[in-house]
């Protein structure tokens, strides 16, 4: 979203303070790690994870422990456990849990490890930043706030960086940050989505065939971003992890590219969990992980939606002075499962239509149902220009989705073949419309 006049005035106007928050310590009792203890100063803001892999907030060395186990996190007052899928299981009280709210000095099992649980009363200022936005990426709450020091030491480095969040939460907007506020606009910004092509296309579009660069050659000199990296087939993954370690990559004619790219990757992905299925290089995860930022989902980002929808009702062309209370009340009510960008597309669609038209469902995407010409019909609404953008792709997808699903019998594989596209971004496709 480009941020307008009238947009960095609503921003000039919110400020921020210190942030405090409760910690938590976490003492193993029991299993490979007893004696340990991991004292986490923002249980506020923020979810804990436990488990072997490197991002794990409490880092265990038990091998019978998932990457990534459980998480604990605060819902309001209360602390909450949460398996994530683990192998073998999270237990309190002997009995597996799935999700359970836990008392203080509570003792939770994974694998062969006891850890016992405890809050920190003691209140901790933590880092943060006091500004509502970094660059275009906005947001007044603390989970934000907490975020922006972070991205802020990110900028201008060459370092890789894995992006982690639901979809919708910013991750493509946050990697278009990074390479733009470090001075390098005008570098190459190269966007690479393997699961928009056919699976054994992903070689030649991301590494070149024959004389013909690939999206890697082309991002040289600037950034890669690779949208959902986990969708990678294993054997780029190995060529992708060479190129980068090796700063260099090797033509099929032989001859040898030298190469200074910075891979900006995003995934909704638990990613260490297809680490331990296999179906991830463990190599390749650390060489992007470096570091890894979490995105919450906006569920997650208290305060948030009223200002956003001040920030997205003025960007679209709404009068500040004409937002309806009673609309960003209904919006703060919504649970938003499509984050930010659903919300955005909300704003746009109650500008359009009066907030009296506002629909029940913010996410729904309306297009027309006939055969008539959807774009006519989407044009006399007169909707702000990236809703109408967003409406019309979505009923030209809609419609090509359902012909060549006839037309191949309703077997999505050979539809996905068809189309020219991976099989997970056709399923992708059909399940979004």
């Amino acid at each position: 979203m480009k941020l307008d006049d009238a947009t960095l005035k609503i921003l000039a106007q919110v400020k921020g303070g210190p942030l405090h928050a409760s910690g938590l310590v976490v003492s193993a009792v029991g299993g490979p790690d007893a004696n340990k203890r991991w004292h986490v100063e923002d249980i506020a803001h923020r979810r804990v994870l436990l488990g072997q892999s490197p991002a794990c907030d409490v880092k265990l060395t038990d091998r019978s422990v998932s990457r990534r186990h459980a998480s604990l996190e605060l819902d309001g007052a209360r602390l909450r456990l949460m398996d994530l899928g683990s192998r073998n299981g999270t237990y309190v009280g002997g009995f597996e849990i799935r999700e359970v709210y836990l008392r203080a000095g509570a003792e939770i099992g994974l694998g062969q490890t006891m850890l016992r649980v405890e809050l920190d009363g003691t209140s901790h200022e933590i880092p943060s930043s006091t500004e509502p936005r970094f660059h275009r990426v906005l947001g007044t709450s603390a989970a934000m706030r907490r975020l922006y020091p972070l991205l802020e030491r990110l900028v201008g480095k060459a370092t890789h960086v894995l992006l982690e969040g639901e979809p919708g939460t910013g991750k493509e907007l946050v990697a278009e940050v990074l390479h733009e506020a470090g001075g390098n606009a005008d570098a190459p910004f190269v966007v690479f989505e393997p699961a928009s092509v056919a699976p054994e296309a992903v070689d030649g579009e991301l590494l070149g065939a024959g004389d013909r660069p690939g999206l890697l050659e082309q991002a040289n000199g600037g950034a890669l971003f690779i949208d959902e990296v986990g969708d990678l087939p294993v054997t780029v993954q190995s060529k992708l992890l060479r190129a980068i370690q090796k700063k260099e990559l090797r033509r099929a004619d032989g001859r040898v590219v030298p190469l200074e790219v910075r891979v900006l990757a995003s995934t909704r992905m638990d990613l260490d969990a297809e680490v331990q299925n296999r179906r991830f290089r463990d190599d390749l995860l650390l060489a992007l992980s470096t570091p890894r930022v979490e995105l919450p989902p906006l569920r997650r980002r208290s305060g948030d939606v009223p200002f956003l929808t001040q920030c997205f009702w003025v960007a679209l062309g709404g009068d500040a002075r004409a937002l309806p209370p009673s609309l960003v009340q209904r919006l703060s009510d919504h649970p938003w499962p499509g984050n930010v960008r659903e919300l955005y597309y909300a704003v746009g669609r109650a500008i359009a239509s009066g907030d009296a038209e506002w629909p029940d469902r913010p996410g729904a995407v309306s297009a027309p149902a006939n055969a008539g010409d959807p774009v006519s019909a989407i044009l006399a609404k007169e909707l702000p220009l990236a809703v109408a953008r967003e409406e019309i792709i979505a009923a030209f997808e809609r419609r090509y989705v359902e012909r060549v699903l006839e037309r191949q019998g309703g077997h999505v594989g050979r539809a996905a073949a068809a189309s020219g596209v991976g099989r997970r971004y056709f399923q992708k496709l059909r399940a979004k419309l």
